[in-house]
């Protein structure tokens, strides 16, 4: 884990949150490793998966303050040091996403089970719902940096589309933050986009404000130049009439 901070530390220099978040994104299993071993010995123990999600969600919504704050150090760093922090943590969490729907799969859970009680299976099951809403909000930031990294990834659309589904059927995610989830999904056409969806931060969505605008400025334009040369060819007064005594 040590080698991720120094990296950070010497090419990014960013902000402590930001680290914490990086580290989340690259998490080790070891515990899950130890997971197969205990679940059986703590599922007698276990509190009810109702109970547990209720739970879970309070612990959430602080994690998610958290990422919103590591994503904000990072918006306003450098285009540059943007892609190298965007390309680091895309191949991470594909990574660990890869790692964890094996790792899920060998314990038996799957997308739609309920929220686990057990401790260790609790964490790689929360890891992944939270590594999914930071991928979401850096592609809903971030479109165009996060499309071309994660692209490089032959199986990255069937590893993002497991991540957002599980994460979907666990009930976790409530109000805005599900949004996020319904978004990111579109983002990444893993559904079919809305009719009236646009991604304001998009490269694309920008240059084609942009360019409406300029159209919009054309265009005023030349209807103050009619309007003006209207008022140049207003009616001329004639001289004054002569009438013969």
């Amino acid at each position: 884990m040590n080698v991720y901070f120094n990296i950070l530390y010497k090419n990014l220099r960013f902000a402590h949150l930001f680290a914490l978040l990086l580290l989340v994104a690259v998490v080790s299993f070891t515990n899950a490793d130890a997971a197969g071993e205990h679940a059986e010995k703590n599922a007698a123990s276990s509190i009810h998966p109702d109970v547990a999600l209720k739970t879970y969600r309070k612990l959430l919504k602080e994690k998610l303050k958290v990422i919103t704050q590591a994503l904000s150090t990072v918006l306003k760093s450098s285009f540059e040091k943007q892609r190298k922090v965007v390309g680091i943590l895309v191949e991470k969490i594909l990574k660990f996403f890869s790692e964890a729907k094996v790792r899920l799969t060998e314990l038996g859970i799957a997308p739609g089970d309920p929220f686990p009680s057990d401790d260790n299976i609790k964490e790689v099951f929360s890891l992944v719902l939270e590594n999914t809403y930071f991928l979401g909000k850096l592609v809903l930031h971030m479109p165009d940096l996060v499309h071309e990294t994660i692209t490089k990834f032959p199986e990255w659309k069937i590893l993002v589309q497991y991540a957002v589904g599980f994460s979907n059927d666990s009930n976790a995610f409530i109000g805005v933050d599900d949004k996020i989830l319904h978004l990111m999904a579109q983002e990444f056409e893993i559904v079919e986009k809305d009719p009236e969806y646009v991604n304001p931060n998009s490269r694309k969505y920008v240059e084609e404000k942009q360019r409406q605008l300029e159209m919009e400025l054309k265009e005023m334009k030349k209807v103050i130049a009619k309007e003006k040369k209207k008022k140049q060819k207003g009616p001329k007064l004639s001289g004054p009439r002569r009438y013969e005594l």
